[in-house]
């Protein structure tokens, strides 16, 4: 595929759901206080709304919509760069999203007790980011082709 905004689109959202299982997967047991999807929704709906599950729903589609655009920025980096140390660039990525967006951006947005509210969830934060880029950019590398071999 040579659409690098389609190829994007599709490689974030499978990169966003990857991120998404991540966080369930910690936060069903109880090691994360919260997911990605309650960060979401907490950051749209008034203060003291319950997080019910259509607020859960719209905090998945905020989340899955940055995962799309991050996405569409790494097919470009990836074409810009090349495909060799896919999963290293991912990883990198993907915690360089992590410190950028909740380190702060979602300052702006969230307070620190309801963006941090432990060392366990922050943790899982920054490992379901670190998946985030690197399924990203490993799919990516499989559909995209490097704009330098088309040129």
């Amino acid at each position: 595929m040579q659409d690098t905004i389609f190829v994007g689109f599709v490689v974030g959202l499978i990169g966003g759901l990857a991120k998404m299982a991540t966080d369930i997967a910690f936060f069903i047991p109880g090691i994360a206080k919260t997911t990605s999807a309650h960060l979401g929704a907490q950051a749209l709906l008034p203060e003291g709304t319950p997080l019910t599950l259509p607020a859960l729903a719209l905090g998945a589609g905020v989340d899955l919509t940055i995962a799309i655009a991050l996405g569409i920025i790494a097919t470009y980096i990836i074409a810009n760069t090349g495909r060799d140390y896919l999963f290293l660039k991912g990883i990198i990525f993907g915690a360089m999203v992590y410190v950028f967006g909740y380190g702060l951006v979602a300052l702006a947005v969230l307070p620190v007790a309801v963006l941090r509210p432990d060392f366990a969830s922050s943790a899982t934060f920054l490992l379901s980011h670190m998946v985030l880029g690197a399924v990203i950019f490993l799919v990516a590398g499989q559909f995209q082709t490097d704009a330098r071999e088309v040129q």
